[in-house]
């Protein structure tokens, strides 16, 4: 649970170096989880 805490507590920092997208794909391939990318999410434009 604390490693849970402080994870959570950190992650506006942890994204700057890494975006959720990034990291979401990431987790996908780690777990060998076939993927498309036009289902994956897309950033936001301003």
């Amino acid at each position: 649970m604390p490693k849970l805490i402080e994870y959570v507590k950190n992650q506006k920092a942890h994204h700057k170096k890494k975006t959720f997208i990034d990291e979401y794909k990431e987790f996908l391939k780690a777990f060998e989880v076939d993927f498309d990318e036009k289902y994956i999410f897309k950033e936001l434009e301003d």
